[in-house]
């Protein structure tokens, strides 16, 4: 075999096995996705994208994509983006402090959100939820227009899709992008 004939072939192969590489990265390991709704302002935007990892475990205060098993208007599935509050075990408490100001309070530990803006904060108390196994607590983190677990609905924990890693925005001409950290507990 000729040299050039060899060097063809491994160039070939070389491509071969890059979009073999590509489609398991992008089928088994991230997936993008679109933000849809101010739940999760000033971390997300509606119009934002979001690269996903599917693996790994979940923890407190992760941004995550989850199916909610319920439908829209148009009979598709409906996804949420949500930041987790509570694991299996926790305990969430909100409530009102002498600053007018309403807390989460996991496993009776007030939460620093640094997140949040002031604008988005909420406007009532709940009583102690304990998440059982195989649930979660979830908010968004623009609390005054998030459907969340406020409402007695917890997030089961095989219906997460992936933990978010960034979100960036095209348009304009121009490029943002974020990393979204996972906050301490």
């Amino acid at each position: 075999m000729n040299r050039k004939l060899k060097t063809v072939l491994i160039d070939i192969l070389f491509v071969i096995v890059c979009v073999v590489l590509a489609y398991g990265v992008s089928n088994y390991l991230f997936f993008t996705i679109p933000v849809s709704g101010p739940s999760m302002n000033n971390t997300l935007y509606d119009g934002d994208k979001l690269l996903v990892y599917k693996r790994g475990e979940y923890r407190f205060g992760d941004v995550v994509i989850f199916n909610t098993h319920k439908t829209d208007g148009n009979g598709n599935e409906r996804y949420y983006v949500k930041r987790i509050i509570g694991l299996p075990g926790d305990t969430i408490e909100i409530r009102r402090e002498a600053d007018g100001v309403f807390y989460v309070y996991r496993n009776g530990e007030k939460l620093i959100e640094p997140y949040l803006h002031p604008e988005n904060l909420m406007n009532e108390e709940r009583a102690p939820v304990t998440v059982p196994e195989g649930k979660f607590y979830y908010l968004g983190d623009n609390r005054g227009e998030s459907s969340d677990s406020r409402n007695g609905e917890l997030g089961s924990t095989d219906s997460i899709l992936g933990r978010v890693l960034l979100r960036y925005r095209i348009g304009n001409g121009e490029f943002d992008i974020e990393a979204i950290k996972r906050i301490k507990s």
